[in-house]
């Protein structure tokens, strides 16, 4: 595989929108799903936040919403991991519909995502 195939050092930057495009939440640093999870003891300081290597042909799993049945939806990454039930209350979204909008930047990779929600994620 050729080097410039691979999208190194990659972070995510999310940003969470109302419909009239202002910024609710963010940008907060995004939190790889499938790298290490921070602490269980969410009163202990959370690992740095990882940037990722992306080759051709792999896809990476990032964390970017959560909500418990019933409960509001919050916005998660490592920072979550220092609130009882991932809860951190800056990062919960009080807009029944937003846009998630994710960014991408790294070694050969800067790319933008968006995406409409309306209400209940579960």
């Amino acid at each position: 595989m050729c080097p410039e195939a691979i999208a190194r050092d990659v972070h995510a930057e999310i940003e969470i929108l109302g419909n009239d495009d202002k910024v609710l939440i963010g940008p907060i640093a995004g939190r790889w799903a499938d790298t290490d999870q921070p602490d269980g003891d969410w009163r202990k300081s959370t690992k740095p936040l990882e940037q990722v290597e992306i080759g051709l042909g792999v896809s990476r799993e990032l964390g970017v919403l959560m909500q418990h049945p019933g409960g509001p939806i919050y916005v998660i990454n490592n920072e979550s991991w220092k609130y009882p039930k991932l809860a951190k209350p800056e990062y919960e979204i009080k807009a029944d519909s937003f846009k998630v909008r994710v960014r991408l930047i790294g070694i050969h990779v800067d790319e933008l995502f968006i995406f409409n929600l309306n209400g209940d994620i579960s």
